[in-house]
């Protein structure tokens, strides 16, 4: 395809960390709303030496059971992204089948404490 996930995450972790770097001044908390993004964030952070929660809180949207990997458990908003598809297939069938709409589908997001933030 014409648009490279990879690379446009590359660029924006490479401005991340060009902004970061001898500020003065940085955002006291980061919140990342998606796995790569946060996994190349904090590979960002960790270049510039900054550590979580004692430089800058960190929070991020995960799918269950994909998190990213980093030495303290990451604080954050999951979701179950299987359940969550299999709930608006249904609502979907539902409508076909019966020509009901659902209504409003709700999809439950966890907070996980962590210790980044």
């Amino acid at each position: 395809s014409d648009f490279d996930d990879t690379k446009r995450i590359k660029e924006l972790l490479f401005m991340l960390k060009s902004r970061l770097q001898g500020r003065r001044t940085r955002p006291d908390l980061i919140f990342f709303c998606d796995d790569y993004l946060a996994a190349g964030g904090l590979m960002a952070l960790t270049e510039c030496g900054l550590k979580a929660p004692d430089d800058i809180k960190i929070v991020t949207l995960s799918n269950a059971g994909n998190c990213p990997f980093y030495p303290r458990d990451l604080t954050r908003f999951e979701v179950d992204g299987r359940a969550d598809a299999d709930k608006l297939v249904r609502a979907l069938l539902q409508f076909l089948e019966k020509g009901v709409s659902p209504g409003t589908v709700m999809f439950p997001v966890r907070y996980v404490p962590g210790q980044t933030f």
